[in-house]
């Protein structure tokens, strides 16, 4: 997509302008890990070792060189080593960066940033101006972002410094482009390609593939093409599946914005088809959107809406890898933070222990001096010596003890709260996604049905799937509600009028789709009415109800749903029984499970009634068979 350019930009500014890396070999990895493991001093070649292999695995195992980026900053500041302190503190920037943190990114940048400038080191300097801009960037600030770039390309210029400077305009351009600024952008872009003279192939593609997105973009849609062209013919010999479907993608959507709906296809099919190769989900969910387009312009809506299909799950597939890739970052953060202070408490431990034993080599020679001075009052004094040395050993070690104690337990209290507020986090999570998912596909359906209803001459025969969109979207909003109230609500016992209650809920779900093909029959028996919380009952009911409803079977003349209570006051039981297509054994009752493949819920109503039966203090039992489901629900019995 032509909107694809900042992404792009970063993985390869990470390249270009943060550091002068090695290429990211497996082999020339093992080489230098074993190269530092048989090297065993810590000085300035050990930190120069180690950065080599931190830039090797940069790409492959951020986390595995933030690690060792925290080692050589500990290592440097032990030596007193400004310049290779501040190169760690980079490449422990770049390690936040490829992660995502970008907050964390930025502090380290701007670190490095002050320490170069004590060194007088100006070809960093210029590394760590382009690497705030970029996190000015990733926060839209582009005034800031443009500054620093141009502070960058300013030092380059000055030092004759070409190292980084086409990746410095190609930055540039992505910052005008994010404003709206084409024509500076696409100005910037192609400087970026006169300097890339000893860039390689790669880079020359990619400054060629944003000049033509430009070029898109100002509706110049033939110079579009052509410039994706060269770009693709040079990552198809490159071996780059990724940019080749890429490529494709931005011709064929240069094609669909000029209304050329079958080269459109055939380009957009193409880059498809590689990306599922490859699983590239970001660039399946933009040819899946405009191939929805390509077919809906071509009134092919069965073919439009399988593609919308595939372009939600790719949608879903890229959220679930951000939150697992999220979950994963934040544990690695807790356990480098646990790790550090585990080391600020040793070197604490250690400063104690250093200044216990030169007080008691004070007192050793206050001791030897008195000796020769005073043989007659040795005794006295070493016996009082020696009685201050255990004070002090006994309060040392006390010291020791209590703060080892402290940091245990401070450690087992974090991590007891990052485990609660990580469910908790996930729990929200879960239900926000689902819920907003299941909201969002009746209302994407409808929308999609209306504006295919307005394209047709006889638009009433959208109107009964409109309405069962609607239907649909209107069960979960009711399921939401519910799912909101019976969380908020302190159950309050007092008697249940059944008949009562059995005809609101006749009354509520008559308008039901399905209704009329379920015959329904209440059993009350005993004199004395049941006990119990009025409105939490009839929400369990109606969830009951609703299940005997949608899981009918649909061609069956004999489908029906019995409700039978027994009992009375606060001993009870209900039973909720129907003839439907009954439920898989060992049903979950969790929330977002489903019985059947045949539902369109949002997976909320049996968790709903555990949830009920928990704060009536009632049981609730399942008996699911292939034909027909019985649940009972019951205090006592």
């Amino acid at each position: 997509m032509f909107y694809h350019l900042r992404p792009v930009f970063l993985g390869v500014l990470c390249f270009v302008c943060c550091l002068r890396l090695p290429a990211q070999d497996p082999r020339l990895a093992d080489s230098l890990s074993l190269d530092l493991k048989a090297y065993g001093k810590r000085d300035t070649v050990y930190l120069d070792k180690m950065q080599a292999l931190q830039a090797s695995l940069l790409f492959v195992m951020p986390d595995s060189v933030l690690r060792l980026a925290r080692q050589s900053i500990h290592v440097a500041d032990s030596l007193g080593d400004t310049k290779r302190k501040a190169r760690a503190i980079n490449i422990s920037g770049n390690c936040f960066k490829i992660m995502g943190l970008f907050d964390r990114a930025m502090t380290e940048f701007v670190e490095a940033l002050k320490l170069f400038e004590q060194v007088g080191d100006q070809k960093w300097l210029a590394n760590m101006h382009s690497n705030i801009g970029l996190m000015h960037l990733q926060d839209d600030n582009f005034d800031q972002a443009l500054r620093e770039q141009e502070i960058a390309l300013s030092i380059r210029s000055k030092i004759g410094y070409n190292k980084g400077i086409s990746g410095t305009y190609n930055t540039i351009g992505n910052i005008y482009s994010a404003q709206g600024k084409l024509p500076e952008a696409l100005h910037a872009y192609e400087l970026a390609l006169d300097s890339a003279v000893n860039e390689g192939p790669f880079f020359e593609a990619l400054y060629i593939g944003n000049i033509g997105n430009t070029y898109g973009q100002l509706g110049q849609y033939e110079a579009c093409r052509e410039m994706n062209r060269q770009a693709l013919a040079t990552h198809e010999a490159m071996g780059l599946p990724q940019e080749t479907a890429r490529d494709l993608h931005n011709i064929g959507e240069a094609y669909l914005r000029e209304g050329m709906t079958d080269s459109s296809i055939f380009f957009n099919r193409q880059a498809i088809n590689i990306a599922l190769e490859i699983q590239a989900h970001e660039i399946i969910q933009a040819c899946a959107v405009d191939l929805m387009k390509a077919y809906s312009d071509r009134k092919e809506f069965a073919l439009a809406a399988a593609w919308a299909d595939t372009a939600m799950v790719a949608k879903d597939i890229l959220n679930a890898q951000n939150l697992s890739s999220e979950t994963r970052t934040m544990e690695l953060l807790y356990r480098i933070e646990m790790e550090e202070a585990e080391i600020q408490f040793s070197q604490e431990k250690a400063l104690l222990q250093k200044d216990a034993d030169l007080a008691r080599q004070r007192v050793f020679m206050i001791v030897m001096a008195f000796g020769v001075l005073a043989l007659l009052v040795a005794g006295g004094v070493l016996w009082r010596l020696n009685r201050s040395r255990k004070v002090a050993n006994a309060k040392l070690e006390f010291k020791v003890a209590e703060r080892t104690h402290a940091l245990s337990q401070a450690n087992a209290q974090l991590s007891q709260e990052m485990q609660h507020t990580e469910a908790a986090r996930q729990s929200l999570q879960t239900f926000i996604y689902r819920s907003s998912h299941d909201l969002k596909g009746p209302l994407t359906s409808m929308m999609g049905l209306v504006q295919i209803a307005q394209d047709q001459p006889d638009s009433a025969t959208y109107l009964p799937m409109i309405g069962a969109k609607a239907e649909q979207l209107d069960g979960v909003l009711q399921m939401l509600i519910d799912k909101v109230e019976v969380e908020a609500r302190t159950p309050e016992h007092a008697p249940v009028d059944l008949p009562a209650m059995w005809a609101e809920l006749q009354s509520e779900l008559s308008s039901r789709n399905g209704y009329d093909q379920v015959a329904f029959e209440l059993h009350a028996g005993g004199d004395q009415a049941i006990v119990t919380d009025p409105r939490l009952l009839k929400i369990a009911l109606r969830q009951l109800l609703h299940n005997a409803i949608d899981f009918r079977r649909k061609d069956a003349a004999d489908n029906a749903c019995n409700l039978r209570v027994t009992g009375g006051g606060s001993h009870w039981r209900i039973s909720v029984a129907d003839r439907g297509i009954g439920m898989p054994a060992g049903l979950s009752m969790e929330m977002f499970a489903r019985g059947s493949n045949q539902s369109t819920g949002a997976g909320l109503g049996l968790s709903l009634v555990r949830e009920i039966a928990g704060k009536l203090g009632a049981e609730v039992v399942i008996e699911a068979a292939e034909v027909g489901t019985v649940v009972r629900l019951g205090v006592g019995t």
